[in-house]
């Protein structure tokens, strides 16, 4: 008996066999994503540690000119949405500009975002997991 399971006969990451490279994405959707536990923060409140609420952004994959490759990405984000944060800096390029979580109304933004085109830089971590970083389309 062993506490690690096999690989699948996928690989790794259902995401392997996408080189990494630049490619633009439309994005689809949001979903739920899992909640992780910071184990630096356990208090009485929080004995797993304080949750953090993740979600997930999911974009269909076209090549850098354009071309459908019929295949969809997701990248995992904290749900907090201040300025410094992954999610607001995701916002920002798939608005095509500065997303501002005072005035800007996240269920508003959320609808403009689907659809929108963005150029994803995808690449391998060392660790062995996908990155998937987000920057404002030209189109």
């Amino acid at each position: 008996m062993t506490l690690f399971k096999a690989p699948s006969a996928a690989g790794g990451s259902k995401y392997e066999h996408i080189k990494d490279g630049l490619y633009k994405g439309k994005l689809l959707r949001f979903e739920e994503g899992p909640t992780f536990y910071d184990t630096k923060e356990i208090s009485e409140a929080y004995p797993q540690g304080k949750p953090q609420p993740k979600v997930r952004w999911i974009w269909e994959l076209y090549t850098a000119d354009g071309t459908p490759l019929n295949e969809e990405i997701s990248e995992l984000t904290s749900d907090a949405t201040g300025d410094r944060s992954t999610a607001a800096r995701f916002f920002t390029a798939h608005l095509g500009r500065t997303f501002d979580n005072r005035s800007d109304k996240l269920n508003d933004v959320m609808v403009e975002c689907a659809g929108k085109m963005v150029l994803l830089s995808i690449s391998t971590k060392p660790s062995g997991y996908r990155k998937v970083d987000v920057f404002p389309s030209s189109n």
